[in-house]
């Protein structure tokens, strides 16, 4: 061999040979086949981490726009990656979202659909699953690719894929992939099924890898208060900041005071009002897709959100603003928001009046005394550290 590469002028390489950074193997797939993956994730993640300026809603955007493109170009190659390595992905992603300090949610919960309570991020085994369960799909419909002939003439013969049995002289691959289709079965029942749902995940005409895993973790269970979060004109960072406030998640004084982290908490509890009620009366009342009603439920998050900021600006910087400073900080945030929506030109002038004046009409009044109720010490759910 040696003689060989001498002669050639070729480097003596080794197995597995790497294409596009992938290891091209037949065998069993392994953890440290996949550090590629794993270092390459790491290093964003790392590249990103000196950014100390980053918000939640910085960090869900870069997991989901960076971090998904990465492992689905693996996916689509392997289409069944180790447990061990997919349990690593969701982890490292886990640390990066809380910046390797206290993980305020569990990372199951963060990748429920928003309309369960979730983030809407993707969890690496699921979507590992629902790209494996494409694959089958293609097996299914006899997709005019040359690798499905021949998968067709070596494992499947005149079978379909959900009746071919595993044996064990098949490749570690294809038996992953064939667990894979039990536990599709499994979750949906029966064959029937299953390919029902898998035709109503075709966007355009293509089976979308997002839509089959949305229909593997969908969940009966719907949050009430997902819309007051999410579906308004909210700044991402505001909603982010609202959805913990909500699960009672943020690292107030009273959750230090419970885990043990201060032994105790000077403030009082709040007798004015019920944050529940507060989330179940714009929950309740503000339904709707009306642009008034989106602004309403922007003015929630925008004013939770900089009394949570000026908390933390007192007690970390020993800073403050005045009630008025932090009302004319919300209209501002309400009128730059507004003023570059794609709204008639009425709307934008009646808005424009409301937070310019001084005097304000009662809707907003209320706004603005909720907000000071909110923002005063006995209010437990937006006590900072």
């Amino acid at each position: 061999m040696l003689y060989m590469c001498s002669h050639l002028n070729y480097s003596e390489g080794s197995i597995p040979v790497r294409y596009w950074g992938m290891p091209l193997i037949s065998k069993k797939l392994t953890h440290l086949d996949c550090s590629p993956l794993l270092s390459k994730i790491s290093e964003q993640f790392q590249g990103w981490q000196n950014r100390r300026n980053l918000s939640y809603a910085g960090r869900i955007q870069l997991i989901k726009s960076v971090i998904v493109g990465i492992q689905n170009y693996w996916t689509s190659n392997y289409y069944v990656l180790p447990i061990k390595v997919l349990q690593r992905i969701d982890k490292l992603c886990s640390d990066f979202l809380w910046n390797c300090m206290i993980h305020l949610v569990s990372w199951y919960d963060i990748c429920k659909d928003k309309k369960m309570g979730g983030l809407g991020l993707y969890t690496a085994k699921d979507w590992n699953h629902a790209a494996a369960i494409k694959l089958l799909w293609m097996i299914h419909i006899k997709k005019d690719i040359l690798w499905i002939k021949w998968v067709h003439e070596n494992y499947i013969h005149q079978l379909d894929i959900w009746q071919v049995q595993s044996k064990g002289t098949n490749s570690w691959m294809w038996r992953q992939l064939l667990k894979v289709r039990d536990m599709a079965l499994s979750k949906f029942g029966d064959r029937n099924n299953l390919q029902r749902a898998m035709e109503n995940c075709h966007v355009n005409g293509k089976l979308q890898i997002s839509a089959i895993y949305n229909a593997l973790t969908l969940s009966a269970t719907y949050a009430t208060w997902s819309d007051t979060i999410w579906r308004g004109l909210h700044y991402p960072k505001h909603s982010v900041i609202l959805w913990l406030i909500t699960l009672s998640r943020l690292l107030t004084k009273d959750r230090l005071c419970k885990i043990g982290m201060l032994n105790e908490n000077r403030y009082y509890s709040w007798r004015s009002c019920n944050w529940d009620q507060v989330m179940n009366w714009y929950s309740t009342n503000l339904k709707g897709k009306g642009f008034m009603k989106k602004m309403k439920r922007m003015t929630l998050s925008a004013t939770v959100y900089w009394i949570w900021k000026e908390r933390n600006l007192r007690i970390f910087q020993g800073k403050l603003h005045t009630p008025a400073q932090l009302v004319r900080e919300v209209k501002t945030t309400i009128l730059s928001k507004v003023l570059n929506e794609n709204i008639p030109e009425h709307i934008k002038d009646k808005i424009g009046k409301i937070c310019q004046e001084e005097v304000m009409d009662a809707e907003f009044l209320a706004l603005r005394e909720l907000s000071r109720k909110i923002g005063s010490p006995n209010h437990s759910r937006l006590r900072s550290i």
